[in-house]
């Protein structure tokens, strides 16, 4: 019996370790992402599409349609002063080993003073100690 309640105690201090670094993973992603979405809306807003294009992954995927490095320097190329983004808020973070997922919500202005939101999910890929935008597709 005594063998029993000492294992016990070792797996539950192991599942407790666990699930500590993951949560701990998890918030240290939350936290670069949100870093990454307040740098991609200083970018936009100030029409660096050059500088955009370094937070994707070379096979990154838009959600308007399109992969690649060169169709997203071109996309944002031309999306640049045609409205201001106001916000990027993510809401959740998973993540599962190289592999992170953001729900969020957007808000941008028109120039016509018109404003318009809705929400997004991004997949972020780890390359090299950095997380790059993969996939991203709007939720509504």
């Amino acid at each position: 019996m005594r063998k029993i309640n000492v294992l016990s105690v070792a797996l539950t201090g192991l599942l407790f370790f666990y699930c500590s670094a993951s949560f701990a993973q998890t918030a240290s992603v939350q936290k670069y992402i949100e870093r990454s979405n307040q740098q991609f809306i200083k970018w936009f807003n100030s029409g660096k599409a050059d500088s955009i294009v370094f937070q994707y992954h070379p096979k990154g995927c838009l959600a308007s349609g399109g992969c690649g490095t060169a169709v997203i320097q071109n996309h944002y190329r031309t999306e640049v002063g045609k409205y201001t983004f106001r916000e990027l808020k993510t809401l959740k973070v998973e993540v599962k080993d190289t592999v992170a997922t953001e729900t969020g919500h957007w808000r941008l202005l028109l120039p016509t003073g018109t404003e318009l939101a809705g929400n997004y999910r991004t997949e972020w890929r780890k390359v090299n100690k950095q997380w790059l935008i993969f996939r991203e597709e709007l939720l509504n």
